[in-house]
C-alpha cells in the first residue's frame, strides 16, 4: 500500500525520518531509479563539483566518467497538472572517494544520509488525536495552523505563450524574478504576416504610448500567481533568419546558458543530466500548444500551505480531506503536557473503513519513543 500511494507523495517543507520502520525505509533509496537518489555505478572519486553549471563530475576506477545534475529540475505531476521542483543535495565533497552502489546525491525532501546509510523520509511527524467530532467525520479532518505550515509545499505552474515569427518582444521576465498576480511576464507586439505592420505598431507605441498601440496589436501576458520565476524554456520551429531580431535575441541568450552547461559536461553521456534541445524543432506542438514560430514556457513557483479542501494522508491509505484549519490558540490539547497542542484530529471510523489497524501500533510506539526522549532530556537538565 505504501508503494502504491507514493505516486501521490509531494515534497513538503518539513519532513522526518520514521521512528519505527520495517527496514524498507533503509533500502528504499537502493530499490528505486536515480531520479531521486543517484547511486555510483562503480568505485571512484568526485572529480569536480561545478556550482556555476550545476554539475558534479564523477571519475570511476574503470576509467569512465559520469555526471550528476545538481541544478533545479521540474517534474510534472500528471494527475494534478502542476510541476514539482527537484534539486539534488550532494553528500560528498570534491576529491572524496566512494564505493560502488554508494548514494552520492539525493532529493533532501525524501531522503537523508550518505553512502550505504540512507533513510527514507515519508512525511511530517505530528501530534494527533483520535476522536469523532463534527469536523473529523468519516473522511474529513481538522488540522492546526502549525501543521498547515509544516506540510506546505512549493508548487510550480506552467504558462505557455505561442509567438509568431514577426513578433516584436518589448520586455520579458528573467529566471529568479519575483512576480505578483497581474504582473506582466511578457510584453510584445502581435505577429502579422507583413513584418512592416509589426514594426509600425512598435513605432506607434514608442511615439504615442502603449495605450494607443494596445488597441491595435500590443499584448501583455500576465502572471496568475504570486511567486518566483524558476525556469524559462524556449522552442522554435522556424529558421532563425525568418524570426524577428527581438525573438532571435532571447533565443540566443537562452541557448547560451544551455550551451555552457553542455560544454561543462564535455563528452560524458548520461541520462542523469537533462540538456534541453537547442536546435530548430520539426514539429508544430509543444505539449498541447500548437505554434508557428516560437513558444515560450514560463514556470512560476508559489508557496502553498495546506488548507480547507486539501487532502492529506496520515499513514499509507489513511487519507482525509481538511474541513478546517484552526489557529494554534484554538487547537485542542491533551490532558498530559497541555503546553503542546494537537495538530490534527483523526476519526476512528476512518481507521476501520480504510482497514489500517496497524496505525494504532505506530501511534503508541511513536508516543513512547518521543515521550521517553523528552523525559530523559528533563532528567539531564534537572527539570524532572
Amino acid at each position: 500500500m505504501q508503494i502504491t500511494q507514493t505516486k501521490h507523495t509531494m515534497p513538503v517543507v518539513k519532513t522526518h525520518k520514521q521512528l519505527i520502520g520495517s527496514g524498507v525505509n533503509k533500502t528504499m533509496a537502493f530499490m528505486i531509479s536515480d531520479d531521486f537518489v543517484f547511486k555510483a555505478k562503480d568505485a571512484g572519486i568526485i572529480e569536480k563539483i561545478d556550482d556555476e553549471n550545476g554539475l558534479a563530475i564523477l571519475a570511476y576506477k574503470n576509467g569512465s566518467k559520469d555526471a550528476i545534475d545538481l541544478s533545479e529540475t521540474l517534474v510534472k505531476n500528471s494527475n494534478s497538472g502542476f510541476f514539482i521542483k527537484q534539486k539534488f543535495l550532494i553528500s560528498y565533497a570534491e576529491g572524496e572517494v566512494f564505493e560502488k552502489g554508494d548514494a552520492i546525491a539525493y532529493n533532501p525532501s525524501f531522503f537523508n544520509g550518505k553512502g550505504k546509510n540512507m533513510d527514507y523520509k515519508p512525511g511530517t511527524l505530528a501530534k494527533i488525536a483520535i476522536s469523532p467530532i463534527d469536523l473529523a467525520y468519516e473522511d474529513s479532518t481538522m488540522i492546526s495552523e502549525s501543521l498547515s505550515k509544516k506540510a506546505a509545499a512549493n508548487v510550480t505552474m506552467q504558462k505557455q505563450v505561442a509567438l509568431g515569427p514577426n513578433t516584436i518582444i518589448h520586455s520579458i521576465v528573467e529566471v529568479g524574478d519575483t512576480v505578483k498576480t497581474g504582473d506582466s511576464l511578457l510584453d510584445f507586439t502581435t505577429s502579422f504576416e507583413d513584418p512592416a505592420t509589426a514594426e509600425f505598431l512598435s513605432d506607434l507605441a514608442k511615439t504615442f504610448g502603449s495605450d494607443v498601440a494596445d488597441t491595435v496589436g500590443n499584448e501583455h501576458i500576465k502572471a496568475k500567481y504570486t511567486g518566483k520565476i524558476v525556469d524559462i524554456k524556449i522552442y522554435y520551429n522556424r529558421p532563425m533568419t525568418e524570426l524577428h531580431e527581438s525573438l532571435v535575441k532571447i533565443i540566443k541568450k537562452y541557448k547560451g546558458k544551455i550551451q555552457k552547461r553542455k560544454q561543462a559536461l564535455g563528452s560524458i553521456k548520461t541520462a542523469s543530466v537533462h540538456i534541453p534541445p537547442l536546435e530548430q524543432q520539426l514539429g508544430d506542438k509543444v505539449g498541447q500548444e500548437k505554434y508557428d514560430g516560437v513558444i515560450v514556457e514560463f514556470y512560476i513557483e508559489y508557496y502553498d500551505e495546506m488548507n480547507a479542501g486539501d487532502k492529506l494522508t496520515f499513514n499509507t491509505a489513511l487519507k482525509a480531506v481538511i474541513a478546517r484549519t484552526v489557529a494554534i490558540e484554538e487547537s485542542p490539547v491533551s490532558e498530559y503536557r497541555q503546553e503542546e497542542h494537537v495538530e490534527a484530529i483523526l476519526t476512528p471510523t476512518g481507521v476501520i473503513s480504510r482497514m489500517t489497524g496497524d496505525v494504532y501500533s505506530m501511534l503508541y510506539g511513536n508516543k513512547v519513543l518521543i515521550e521517553v526522549g523528552k523525559q530523559i532530556k528533563e532528567i539531564l537538565n534537572d527539570e524532572r
